[in-house]
């Protein structure tokens, strides 16, 4: 097997964002107003929520196109549980990261 090696790189900016340049591509993530930020981007929770969605929404492609389906159209719905509490730090009983991970789709 042929390994594939990608790569991002980042920096933090002013306030809360924070700029990774993906490819030819170049995401600034940001924290809302009211945390903080100045709204200038997903925050980094939505971007991994858009990971997620993009994801399945290109492996349905390719599996329906190995499979010779033909796919007209998906919708997908995400959604994930977490505790802000051990997102942030303020709690050690709590874990860092996401609970539950829920996905809808429509084919």
């Amino acid at each position: 097997m042929t390994l594939k090696t990608i790569s991002a790189q980042g920096q933090m900016n002013a306030g809360m964002s924070i700029e990774v340049q993906c490819g030819e591509h170049r995401l600034v993530m940001d924290q809302p107003q009211h945390a903080g930020g100045q709204g200038l981007g997903p925050t980094p929770l939505d971007v991994v929520m858009a990971a997620v969605a993009g994801c399945f929404g290109t492996l349905g492609r390719y599996i329906a196109h190995q499979q010779k389906i033909e796919l007209r159209g998906m919708r997908f719905e995400i959604e994930a549980d977490y505790d802000p509490d051990g997102l942030l730090g303020r709690r050690d009983d709590v874990r860092p990261g996401f609970q539950a991970l829920r996905v809808k789709v429509e084919i």
